[in-house]
């Protein structure tokens, strides 16, 4: 269950006018947040980090309707998520939201990207 709260809320309305295919996303995004609650005794993380995982989870493919061959739509996703003005999240916050949706698939996070 998405967490009523309102980073979460904001990423819901940017998902829903950006995404395309919503059941993946909200799916995906539910598996994240019962994996978040379930490991929560051992990562110790709070609702700030919750926020983070579910904006990134609801927007991780977002990039899709920008994507090309150079920029892939994981890498559009999290620029997307960057360059929007968000009203609950600070420049550092909204960093770790595109981080999320960066590195959802293909390589780790690395000092090269």
């Amino acid at each position: 269950m998405i967490p009523q709260t309102a980073v979460a809320r904001e990423a819901l309305a940017l998902m829903r006018g950006w995404e395309k295919e919503p059941e993946h996303v909200l799916h995906v995004t539910d598996w994240a947040v019962r994996l978040f609650d379930e490991l929560r005794p051992e990562h110790k993380l709070g609702q700030k980090e919750l926020d983070y995982l579910v904006a990134g989870s609801l927007l991780h493919d977002t990039g899709w309707s920008t994507a090309t061959e150079e920029r892939p739509h994981h890498k559009e996703s999290a620029r997307r998520i960057r360059e929007h003005p968000w009203q609950n999240l600070n420049q550092k916050e909204r960093e770790f939201v595109a981080l999320v949706a960066r590195y959802h698939r293909k390589s780790a996070p690395s000092s090269r990207h």
